[in-house]
């Protein structure tokens, strides 16, 4: 059984419902029920944070421990939400992949120069390391060592209930913008066909409304944008940056629709 999710419009929200997870990736937590109303404002919004700007030149020269639990590991944002790097909704797609666990050397062979996800994202070993232990003081994960007989002993990590809770939030949501699309979206599409097509499905059809109201609210601003006195350097200036941002957007919505269908 695949995970049940349903794609309800309410006005200008789009909301996944969902249920239970399949088999093996069942969590313990109840009923998924999610709600998200995109921006059409037409402002820029939030930067997306990369894997690297997420780091903050930490060092990551080793393997996470279960024990350290801070109650803030990602970034606080002023509503109350933490912004997670894309990086860190990958490891935690890839160990529910890999049957809820895995160690660091496997996780990192998923970037490998010949694998389908580096096509989208590059994560140095260094880096996947720096993201397992945050992910593990969020409680998303823990690690334990597993010993080899005479070969040292390895760190296994495992994704926890929360952590499998927040997977299926994130890879419910379309992103906000355009611009998301080339990284995070395309991640959470690789996650999802794997996990679910069905769940892969209901991402594309949320993605593609997103962005056709995206597109919607472009055209209308630049139709404001007409009336305005168009001689002036800022104006010429606001046009071409709505112009091409619709161009983007367009450019994404024939994609979609050729992908969904």
């Amino acid at each position: 059984m695949g995970w049940s999710l349903t794609a309800v419009r309410d006005g200008s929200r789009t909301i996944l419902v969902g249920g239970s997870l399949p088999n093996r990736h069942r969590a313990a937590s109840g009923p998924l029920s999610i709600m998200r109303e995109e921006d059409l404002s037409g402002r820029p919004g939030p930067k997306l944070i990369s894997q690297d700007d997420a780091a903050g030149g930490a060092s990551a020269d080793g393997p996470a421990s279960s024990e350290c639990h801070a109650t803030d590991p990602f970034m606080r944002k002023p509503t109350g939400s933490t912004s997670v790097p894309t990086a860190a909704h990958a490891i935690l797609g890839l160990l529910e992949l890999d049957d809820g666990s895995s160690h660091g050397y496997d996780l990192a062979r998923h970037f490998g120069d010949d694998q389908p996800l580096a096509q989208v994202i590059h994560l140095e070993p260094a880096m996947l390391y720096h993201h397992l232990k945050r992910l593990a003081r969020a409680g998303w994960a823990t690690a334990n060592i597993e010993p080899q007989g005479t070969r040292p002993a390895r760190q296994v990590y495992q994704i926890t209930a929360a952590g499998r809770a927040e997977l299926r939030r994130w890879l419910a949501e379309p992103v906000a913008h355009t611009r998301e699309i080339r990284l995070e979206f395309l991640v959470k599409l690789y996650l999802a066909q794997r996990l679910d097509p069905d769940l892969a499905s209901l991402l594309l059809a949320g993605q593609l409304d997103t962005c056709r109201r995206l597109e919607a609210s472009l055209v209308a601003q630049l139709a404001a944008l007409a009336d305005s006195d168009a001689g002036t350097p800022d104006l010429v200036f606001s046009r071409r940056v709505l112009e091409l941002r619709l161009a983007q957007t367009q450019a994404a919505v024939r994609w979609l629709a050729h992908t969904g269908g």
